[in-house]
């Protein structure tokens, strides 16, 4: 009897003591089952919210980019740089989680994009690098207009014709305008409707853009100030051999300018050239003449600048707000205009590029601009009367009245990277570098 209540007790202890390691196992597997768990869960949203952060920033670095609303781009990356990090924003309602993102610039002006994205309590972090690259705006029609081409009269066009135009409308032909070439319209333009007036005024083939074209001014330079102050000029004949600033440069008769090798750099308030005055280079060697002009700049008359030059001899900057080319004026040089509108009129010549951050461009009367490029991506230009422009044309809008001509010359790109790129430090636009 007592051998089998002893027994009985061995089963019941042997029960008890298998029950509490089937227990502790089953707690164990739990353990690691909740942790396996926990783990999935935490990798997906490790994942989400890589994801999340890299989506934020291809956004921003495919914007700037790209620029698909042609903005200011420059502008618009100091903004972003001196902002704060982006506020919260989400992919969609139905994805979890959000981004926020932030741009600055290093020592070696390269753009750093880093987003953050966060699901939960868990976050991620993405960087790229945006590297700036000079480039030389491709210049391979005679008019690049981005929203709007009106032509009248018997105007002309030889040359091809593209414009990132897509509403209703934003083409008219009236007269017996004519464009000689190809003329192209934004992608997503219906041809039918985005033109207006006889299809027949395209010689050429009507086709769509592949891509948004989008032409952004260079960089304006800061303007010497380690220059001796020589005064003012008055020239009735004067001899000019050393560089200055001045605070005013007039002349009524002649100015020559000496220039070795050496560029000879002049900076002034006002320059007014009247009458049949005329700048001349007696140039010896390589250097070039940089004019820097402030405030005033006119040159009327018959009045000239460089005319038994070459374009590239003359480098003009103008900070003011208007320049009048009149009567039977000649400019041979190029010349960039930080703000000014330009109204070149009567027998008036300009013989160089020209680019300006005006919003106005007006050709008129006999005028006749043998330019490389007229670079206005801002300004509305128009040619009237017997005006006639030979280069290319850059700008937002443009209308043609009268008999004037607009003639392509596919010369100017083998001067337009000296202009452009060395000259004025060119447009900047970034290329994407690796991810961290």
């Amino acid at each position: 009897m007592n051998i089998l209540r002893n027994r009985k007790g061995m089963a019941l202890g042997t029960v008890l003591i298998l029950a509490s390691i089937l227990t502790l196992l089953g707690i164990v597997i739990w353990h690691y089952s909740s942790r396996d768990v926990l783990g999935a869960e935490r990798a997906e949203k490790k994942m989400q919210a890589y994801y999340l952060a890299k989506s934020g920033a291809e956004a921003v670095a495919q914007y700037i980019i790209t620029n698909p609303d042609n903005i200011d781009m420059s502008q618009y990356l100091e903004s972003l740089i001196d902002a704060s990090e982006s506020h919260p924003v989400k992919l969609d309602e139905d994805i979890p989680g959000h981004f926020r993102v932030k741009v600055k610039r290093d020592k070696d002006n390269n753009l750093i994009i880093t987003s953050i994205g966060i699901v939960g309590n868990i976050k991620e972090t993405v960087q790229v690098n945006l590297y700036p690259t000079k480039s030389v705006p491709v210049i391979d029609v005679a008019l690049f207009a981005n929203s709007k081409i009106s032509m009248k009269g018997s105007s002309k066009i030889t040359g091809d014709v593209a414009t990132n135009a897509e509403q209703p409308g934003s083409i008219n032909f009236t007269g017996s305008s004519i464009i000689e070439g190809n003329l192209y319209i934004g992608a997503n333009g219906e041809i039918n409707k985005v033109i207006t007036g006889s299809n027949n005024s395209v010689k050429g083939e009507i086709r769509k853009l592949k891509n948004v074209r989008n032409y952004e001014l260079p960089n304006f330079p800061d303007f010497p100030s380690d220059l001796p102050h020589r005064g003012s000029i008055k020239a009735d004949q004067y001899h000019l051999y050393h560089d200055g600033c001045y605070s005013n440069i007039t002349v009524n008769n002649e100015l020559i300018v000496h220039i070795g090798d050496q560029d000879r750099i002049i900076v002034t308030d006002e320059l007014i050239i009247k009458g049949s005055g005329k700048i001349t280079l007696n140039r010896i060697g390589k250097g070039k003449l940089y004019l820097y002009v402030k405030n005033k700049l006119e040159i009327k008359g018959s009045s000239t600048v460089n005319n038994d030059g070459q374009p590239s001899d003359v480098i003009l900057y103008y900070k003011g707000n208007e320049i009048d080319l009149g009567g039977s004026t000649r400019f041979v040089g190029c010349a960039y205009l930080e703000k000014a509108n330009i109204e070149i009129v009567g027998s008036a010549g300009i013989t160089g590029h020209i680019i300006t951050g005006g919003n106005h461009v007006k050709i008129t009367g006999a005028s006749d601009v043998h330019v490389r490029a007229i670079y206005a991506p801002k300004a509305h230009v128009e040619i009237s009367g017997s005006g006639s422009l030979k280069g290319a044309l850059i700008c937002t809008s443009f209308e043609a009245v009268g008999s004037c001509t607009l003639t392509f010359d596919n010369s100017i790109m083998e001067s337009l990277p000296d202009i452009v790129e060395s000259v004025t430090n060119g447009g900047v636009s970034y290329e994407k570098g690796l991810w961290q």
